[in-house]
């Protein structure tokens, strides 16, 4: 995505960049709070990241992959085309993650901070920010678009001796040592990766029906599920099929894809179906009437044998 939004290509070609009006690139900027709604609308209620099969972001780094759209490739090719005239304009003005990191920049441990009382007010560093940020208007930059690329920085004249600096807020301190910054940093990813052990959270949920409150879950260990594209065969080609093998019922399946064996927990209605059907579903090949195909890639389950041959 950097690459896309950089203006790589715009350099390359040594095209100018066009300067947007302030008026037009504020109500561009909005544009990323109704899309943020409407995605959180929808994944709410498909339980699925709805964003995912048109993200340009995500076509790169699923490698094509089985869920991306058609719409994904021509996003895409929009987002390459007006970085050739435009500094980064997905993430200026569309990209939904802008709307989460505005939230927390202001809570920021680094920032590009204006001295005030040292200013020329020349604005240079307005002209030179690629983001189009008004610095000479703030005493600390807080917007989430500030990549700290220093070109304000380097812009600010000489004689405005410390105009703009770049280093922890005023109520954190004037000068903090590099180290403190290095332990700060080092215990936020610490806690992040730990959480991320402790609490788990699936990437993949999909449900059919509404769970009665006697509900079970089963936990399995499943080969095969090593992606989204995956973990979505498992639930379209395999607990969600129509044929000999169909589990009756609500069901709803949450999965960790990963290498080797994921783990898959299945929950059903027990009265309506049980454990063993539900293993005969995911190992069973499923013949697609559409496609007039058998959908036979190989889902295993680990210490299962359908056949009861151990």
């Amino acid at each position: 995505s950097q690459w896309l939004n950089s203006g790589i290509l715009k350099l390359k070609l040594r095209k100018r960049a066009v300067k947007v009006p302030r008026t037009v690139d504020i109500a561009l900027s909005m544009l990323k709070y109704p899309l943020i709604i409407v995605i959180l609308y929808f994944t709410y209620r498909t339980g699925e990241l709805v964003l995912r099969g048109y993200d340009p972001c995500y076509v790169l780094l699923s490698r094509h992959g089985e869920d991306i759209t058609f719409w994904a490739y021509v996003i895409t090719g929009a987002v390459v085309v007006g970085s050739l005239f435009i500094m980064m304009p997905f993430c200026r003005w569309l990209c939904p993650l802008a709307v989460v990191f505005n939230i927390f920049s202001w809570m920021g441990l680094t920032r590009i901070r204006r001295e005030t009382s040292t200013c020329l007010d020349c604005s240079l560093c307005d002209t030179s920010c690629p983001m189009a940020i008004d610095v000479s208007a703030k005493e600390s930059v807080t917007s989430a678009r500030c990549m700290s690329c220093m070109r304000c920085i380097k812009a600010c004249p000489d004689q405005a001796e410390d105009a703009l600096t770049w280093g922890p807020p005023w109520w954190l301190g004037r000068k903090w040592p590099q180290g403190a910054l290095i332990v700060i940093l080092f215990a936020c990813l610490t806690t992040a990766v730990v959480a991320s052990y402790m609490l788990p959270l699936p990437s993949y949920i999909r449900q059919r029906g509404e769970m009665p409150s006697d509900a079970v879950a089963i936990e399995l260990e499943i080969s095969g599920v090593n992606c989204r594209g995956s973990a979505t065969r498992l639930w379209e080609n395999r607990l969600n099929r129509q044929d000999f093998f169909t589990i009756a019922g609500p069901l709803k399946i949450e999965a960790w894809p990963g290498p080797g064996f994921a783990k898959v927990v299945i929950t059903y209605d027990p009265g309506q179906t049980d454990d063993e059907t539900i293993k005969i579903a995911v190992t069973e090949p499923y013949y697609d009437e559409e496609a007039g195909v058998w959908r036979t890639y190989t889902f295993d389950i680990q210490g299962y044998d359908a056949l009861d041959i151990y």
